[in-house]
């Protein structure tokens, strides 16, 4: 049986930020600056970028209506670079599943843009307020995150190696990662399913 790693659907498979901040410009007219995006909340990040409040109140309500219901909107979300070709290398020596604490990701476009991208077996995704109980309880090996909330959280729970996705723009030093000694540091998703393969004596 292959051992199982977990990744984290938004910000390492999928580019939700792209995809909120082209709704935003397409239908409200509003432009989300990414120089305001300084953690993976959503919410503070229209509230940075949205100093008038009845601009901020609308593009609020689009953005929780759109992320709740339009299943549309998640079938076409795109992937981030290099996370199909990473799912695709991990897919040769790991199960994989989708770990999320956005229930919505659990809709049917999802599933509809993952059998898109990525390979048939990539098809289980987990809906969880807290993370770790869930990778341990599916006996991850790894975990794949960008949140540095998450991270820290999967760094208390013994059991998987953690890799921290560090996103230029909120990412952040990682309390703990010098104690744990479960803990990389990589540019992207692509990145960590190369160490990853590595770590199997797969490449």
């Amino acid at each position: 049986m292959k051992p199982t790693v977990g990744l984290d659907l938004d910000g390492i498979c999928y580019d939700l930020v792209g995809g909120i901040k082209d709704l935003c410009r397409d239908q409200l007219g509003v432009h989300l600056s990414l120089e305001n995006l300084n953690s993976p909340d959503i919410t503070a990040w229209i509230n940075l970028s949205c100093p008038d409040e009845s601009v901020r109140e609308r593009v609020k309500n689009r953005a929780i209506i759109t992320l709740r219901s339009d299943n549309q909107f998640y079938a076409n979300l795109s992937p981030l670079p290099g996370a199909v070709e990473a799912v695709w290398l991990l897919s040769e020596h790991f199960r994989i599943i989708g770990i999320t604490s956005r229930p919505q990701c659990l809709r049917k476009g999802t599933m509809v843009s993952m059998a898109r991208h990525f390979p048939p077996s990539f098809t289980e995704v987990f809906y969880t307020k807290t993370k770790p109980p869930l990778a341990a309880a599916q006996r991850c090996v790894a975990v794949v995150e960008d949140s540095p909330v998450a991270v820290e959280s999967y760094l208390k729970k013994k059991g998987f190696h953690v890799f921290y996705v560090r996103d230029q723009r909120y990412g952040r030093d990682i309390e703990g990662k010098r104690t744990y000694g479960r803990y990389t540091e990589v540019p992207d998703v692509l990145s960590a399913a190369k160490r990853l393969v590595e770590m199997v004596g797969g490449g």
